[in-house]
């Protein structure tokens, strides 16, 4: 068990070369990762960029529990997107595109008071707006 967020860093980082510098790999005909796929030659930034969203979008912070807060109501949206800024347009008369930078992930209907992620092909259990 781990006490602290630097030794978490450490064994991470030691596993890491181990797996991509000197584990072999049977898919790979026993050979290290690095030996067929070398590093990548830009840096992962430290901290990815927050989408930037036009003017007269509406912007809100999902919260620790997944939701957001939107025309005065609890909203979830999910809990994978917990601290990520949403993008918010307004389609139609109280119909809401839900976007995470550049991808739509829900559709939200204010006078329905329900969310709908996109691609779940039916009406969401836990969409509602109030809880």
């Amino acid at each position: 068990r781990f006490v602290i967020r630097e030794q978490q860093q450490e064994r991470f980082e030691r596993f890491q070369k181990q797996y991509n510098e000197d584990r072999p790999h049977e898919a790979l005909g026993q050979r290290p990762l690095q030996t067929v796929y070398p590093p990548a030659r830009l840096p992962y930034p430290e901290k990815l960029c927050e989408p930037d969203y036009l003017e007269y979008w509406e912007r809100r912070r999902v919260r620790w529990d997944g939701s957001m807060k939107f025309k005065g109501k609890a909203c979830f949206v999910s809990e994978v997107l917990v601290g990520e800024l949403v993008g918010l347009v307004e389609i139609d008369e109280a119909i809401w595109q839900v976007w995470v930078g550049a991808i739509e992930v829900a559709v939200l209907d204010v006078a329905e008071r329900r969310i709908w992620q996109i691609g779940a092909g039916k009406k969401p259990s836990r969409g509602l707006l109030a809880r």
